[in-house]
């Protein structure tokens, strides 16, 4: 709270201005209905488009309320209920474990939005909406002890039907999605408040209209800091690694592969990161997770990840790790490189136009964006550029770090990450490369 406004004799404040801050959400929120016919097993309904971002709410015309499951032989969720001693205890909600019967799996592609739902019916038995560890029976097969195979602690109430299908009704889902292609923005973008609700708890007979009418037109917003809660979407090869790291970790956490994976596999409403790179610690008696996370902004640059969703991440992650993991998450260190290029070109061609076409190549070759310690191949370039028509020969190549305003300088030169036989660049594994402003820190001279 600071003083706005001062009275012009006294210079006493009559005015006083409160900046509070808060969690910024991109999301339109929808409203749907699907109406079922006949009972079918393993009905699948279609929402919306393949770009929803969640499933609010689903509801029967009965009133019945399904949840959202990661597969169906889930048959427990964590509800979350409200702390009536949130006061002393400073928690606002309480996470209660509830079983579900009426539950589905959300399945996006290219065609759209759809719920997946069980192939049981109402006449199922019906389970307790809170478990109790003591109704809880395990399957033992006539032994004397449990198998690795027959437990699995998401699973704790058995039940052959994977969750209630609905039939003969009428389905209201609430979904929420963004209307546009990117939300990511630049600081200060957001400066219009364009609906608010307030509520005067002390108004009075006598509480001044002008006043109220003073407050409510005085509020402003903005963001200091960039939106970065998008990213763009994976490339073919991209796909393909992450795909690798997806199929082997099995809903769990223990290797760097699984850790890279999950942090690629956050729901979207959590907010996204670019790229991300594992390290462990081997100071530490403990085992320490380090990662190293950055993420893009509205015009593709790497950009650093707001606190938000790297709590979120560390959230998600937390929840399928090892119990001993500590988990740290950091920001990743962007280090602008640029190159300045010598070759000789064929005397039948222009110098101009096959410098040119180097630019056009190597603008390509670089449209990807590095991985955080992922190291610069120097001598690959020589064979790019090589493959340039009109090139005979590249003279030399000499990697700089430009000094330009717009570009970000890290606390390293090229020299130290230079190795030993010069043929790539090493950087230290929190900082990743990028070649932004493409026209200025990439200079060919041809021969």
């Amino acid at each position: 709270m600071v003083a706005a406004r001062f009275n012009a004799s006294s210079g006493k404040p009559t005015y006083y201005a409160i900046r509070a801050y808060g969690q910024i959400k991109s999301s339109v929120r929808f409203r749907t209905t699907v109406s079922v016919g006949a009972f079918t097993k393993f009905r699948k309904v279609r929402v919306g488009p393949g770009s929803i971002l969640d499933i609010v709410s689903v509801f029967d015309s009965e009133g019945h309320e399904y949840f959202r499951v990661q597969n169906l032989t889930q048959d427990i969720i964590y509800h979350e209920t409200i702390n009536s001693n949130v006061a002393s205890d400073g928690v606002r909600s309480i996470l209660k474990p509830k079983s579900v019967k009426r539950k589905f799996v959300l399945d996006q592609d290219s065609t759209g939005t759809y719920l997946q739902f069980g192939s049981g019916n109402d006449e199922e038995t019906s389970t307790v909406d809170y478990l109790d560890p003591a109704q809880v029976a395990l399957k033992m097969s006539g032994k004397d002890y449990i198998s690795d195979d027959q437990f699995d602690p998401t699973k704790l109430l058995y039940s052959s039907a994977l969750g209630i299908c609905p039939s003969n009704t009428m389905l209201t889902i609430v979904y929420e999605a963004n209307t546009a292609d990117s939300i990511n923005l630049s600081a200060g973008s957001i400066d219009t408040v364009a609906s608010r609700i307030i509520d005067f708890p002390n108004r009075t007979a006598n509480s001044s209209t002008t006043a109220e009418s003073s407050v409510v037109g005085s509020i402003e917003v903005a963001n200091e800091k960039p939106i970065v809660g998008n990213t763009s979407i994976p490339s073919a090869e991209e796909i393909k690694i992450r795909s690798y790291s997806a199929f082997s970790s099995q809903a769990r956490i223990v290797t760097k592969n699984d850790y890279e994976s999950y942090c690629y596999h956050m729901p979207a409403k959590f907010g996204s990161i670019k790229r991300a790179n594992v390290v462990t610690d081997p100071s530490f008696t403990d085992k320490i997770i380090d990662i190293y996370v950055i993420s893009t902004d509205g015009s593709n640059n790497l950009v650093t990840t707001n606190n938000m969703i790297k709590t979120n991440l560390k959230t998600w992650l937390e929840r399928n790790c090892s119990i001993n993991d500590r988990i740290r998450i950091k920001d990743g260190i962007v280090c602008n490189i640029g190159l300045e290029y010598v070759i000789n070109v064929d005397p039948e061609r222009n110098k101009v136009s096959v410098i040119n076409s180097v630019n056009t190549r190597l603008r390509e070759e670089f449209s990807e964006k590095f991985y955080i310690g992922e190291p610069f191949s120097i001598s690959n370039l020589y064979y790019i550029i090589n493959k340039v028509k009109g090139v005979t020969d590249v003279k030399d190549i000499k990697m700089t770090i430009p000094d330009r305003p717009s570009l970000t300088h890290p606390n390293v030169s090229v020299d130290e990450m230079l190795s030993r036989d010069g043929t790539r660049l090493d950087p230290p594994k929190n900082i990743i490369f990028e070649i932004k402003d493409f026209v200025h820190v990439i200079k060919g001279v041809a021969q």
